[in-house]
């Protein structure tokens, strides 16, 4: 489980998840249709319905799990068991669960439909960080989704998402850039937790042990980031591959908890207790010493050049945030006492 801290209204749900409430009490805010008309007003040059459409069947989260098992299949000789999940339930978690009821992997679209909004807006903010207007509206929207989405679980609006979209003026590079790192984030979420139910199999029948749940979450991401750097290496008999300039997005991915927590800190004084698990950050540094491993061999250099600029907005938004909250400007913001009511 990737045990990110969820809004505390649903912490009873996920404290022991069950295949039943999961699969039948979530609803769906993917509104498909409106996404695809969003996008052809947006940028008529580039995109129209039937390519969208044929977009969204090759890259989504069925197949971005069928690329999943494909791995497990041909690095380990073990077929994969758990269904596949999404619904909404204001949970910013994914989970996998081996109990008696169903094996099962859960990914909260809460989760999703956040991801792609931060990408998105942390690309343009770099690209365009000199314009006074954008560099607000990119503050403003990190901030919105930290703290509405994030801590309290509600959802990002079309109408937010629409007006980042629209400082593209037509050019959709930014775009393709995110979705990509979206993609190459989703599918290590999915093989992570992919890598629990192996684990557990593994663990049951005494051929692989992992002491600690910190080490098995160590454990779990190697599996993971594995899978992703194999596939952009070309491994494996999967259309659904991964571009090799969203090699270090996974480190993207432990970025963003980190700022939400950050966040969190700022705003309300909370502080999160990761418990049995690591840190975003002790991830994050774990991955890096994977991928120095002379076994996977790629060209790098756009990579690294993609994740400087995504730590320039990292690095503007904690500056910014912190310098705001100390001027008394968040006050509009802030939401303590609601805050203090998910604790009680």
């Amino acid at each position: 489980m990737n045990n990110h801290q969820i809004p505390r209204a649903v912490q009873w749900f996920v404290s022991s998840p069950q295949y039943t409430l999961l699969k039948t009490w979530g609803s769906s805010i993917y509104q498909e249709e409106e996404g695809i008309e969003a996008f052809v007003s947006l940028f008529p040059d580039r995109y129209s319905a039937d390519v969208l459409a044929e977009n969204s069947k090759r890259y989504n989260l069925e197949n971005a799990y069928s690329c999943v098992k494909d791995y497990f299949s041909r690095q380990y000789g073990y077929q994969l068991s758990s269904e596949l999940i999404s619904n909404f339930n204001r949970m910013l978690n994914s989970l996998q669960n081996s109990g008696e009821e169903k094996k099962f992997i859960y990914m909260d679209e809460l989760l999703q439909l956040s991801i792609i909004y931060f990408l998105t807006t942390m690309f343009i903010w770099d690209d365009q960080k000199e314009d006074d207007r954008a560099y607000g509206i990119c503050f403003k929207h990190i901030l919105g989704l930290m703290n509405q989405a994030c801590i309290f679980g509600d959802p990002p609006s079309d109408r937010m998402y629409k007006e980042i979209l629209s400082l593209l003026n037509g050019d959709t590079h930014i775009v393709d850039l995110a979705e990509s790192c979206f993609w190459t984030i989703i599918t290590f979420t999915l093989a992570h937790e992919a890598a629990h139910e192996y684990m557990g199999v593994m663990n049951n029948s005494g051929q692989k042990k992992t002491s600690n749940k910190v080490k098995e979450e160590f454990a779990a991401d190697g599996i993971a980031y594995d899978m992703v750097l194999r596939n952009i290496m070309g491994e494996g008999n999967t259309p659904f591959r991964l571009e090799n300039f969203t090699y270090l997005a996974p480190m993207m991915y432990m970025d963003f908890f980190d700022l939400y927590y950050y966040t969190d800190r700022v705003l309300y004084k909370k502080y999160v207790m990761m418990g049995d698990h690591p840190t975003p950050t002790d991830r994050k540094n774990a991955l890096f010493k994977i991928v120095q491993d002379d076994k996977y061999d790629f060209d790098t250099e756009d990579g690294n050049d993609l994740y400087n600029c995504f730590l320039n907005s990292y690095d503007l938004y904690k500056d910014e945030l912190l310098l705001k909250e100390q001027r008394g400007k968040l006050k509009a913001a802030t939401f303590t006492e609601r805050r203090n009511r998910m604790d009680e």
